[in-house]
């Protein structure tokens, strides 16, 4: 049993795949009929999260790890905002929250951040061991 990410059903998959027809392409954001799709057995509807044209331009798309690297944390930040954006339209919303627990505003939290030396900031951050959990 898995939950489906599109209408939040629970869904047992081995009952065959959960499709939705459309479908949003996770790398162009375009609806597409489910059959712009590549087959993909480990997803929960069957089908690949990219449409067949957006997986065509990225095997196209030159090997450079540097320009792969940045188009993929475009696309990641596409379905961030998109996931944001969806989580504020059902009334969600995020607090900063200060080291010593004060609940702040943005405009506090700007002010905090603009008065903190970076030079004495610096060697708070230095006496942290590395891989400690922040």
């Amino acid at each position: 049993m898995t939950t489906c990410g599109v209408c939040s059903q629970t869904v047992d998959l081995a009952n065959g795949p959960h499709i939705h027809d459309p479908k949003i392409c996770r790398a162009c954001g375009r609806s597409l009929p489910a059959t712009a799709f590549a087959p993909h057995k480990s997803s929960g509807d069957g089908r690949r999260h990219q449409c067949r044209e957006c997986v065509a331009a990225d095997r196209r798309a030159p090997l450079n790890p540097e320009e792969r690297a940045e188009s993929r944390a475009r696309e990641g930040a596409a379905i961030k905002a998109d996931r944001n954006q969806r989580l504020r339209d059902s009334g969600y919303r995020w607090v900063i929250q200060s080291p010593d627990g004060r609940i702040l505003s943005i405009e506090q939290a700007e002010e905090e951040l603009d008065a903190i030396d970076l030079e004495d900031s610096r060697s708070y951050w230095d006496e942290v061991p590395p891989g400690a959990d922040l």
